[in-house]
């Protein structure tokens, strides 16, 4: 079980990633027949996220299934489909 300064810690660096301006994805992939996932910091949208975690299975050997932002603003993407019907809530 970590300490409270190490969760202290933990918090911080993960404030520093936030302020930062990357976001956190899920990338989701196979290795053999074994369905898997791992979450990854990325700055950029998220189809640039997609490249990088298609880069990262081709060089694993694992198999590309789907990247998609493990966080999202809810209230953020509502505004945004108000001002724009056709927007389909991923970036």
């Amino acid at each position: 079980m970590k300490t409270e300064n190490e969760v202290v810690k933990d918090l911080d660096d993960l404030a520093k990633h936030v302020k930062s301006g990357k976001r956190l994805y899920t990338l989701e992939y196979k290795v053999g027949s074994s369905r898997c996932e791992k979450m990854f910091w990325f700055e950029g949208i998220k189809r640039e996220a997609e490249l990088r975690a298609r880069l990262h299975c081709q060089r694993m050997n694992f198999t590309f299934i789907h990247v998609f932002p493990a966080i999202v603003d809810l209230e953020h993407q509502e505004m945004l489909k108000s001002r724009n019907p056709d927007f389909k809530g991923e970036e």
